[in-house]
């Protein structure tokens, strides 16, 4: 599975699977780090 974006819903979806004990998905990021609209805006 693939998750794409980093953002809030990217991060919370990520959480939500690893609780869900599923481990097989990868986070795609265009940025060189996390955060979305809070990293762009700080």
């Amino acid at each position: 599975m693939a998750v794409v974006g980093s953002g809030f819903s990217g991060i919370g979806t990520a959480v939500a699977l690893r609780r869900a004990d599923i481990e097989d998905f990868v986070v795609l990021e265009r940025a060189g780090s996390l955060g979305g609209t809070w990293r762009d805006n700080t």
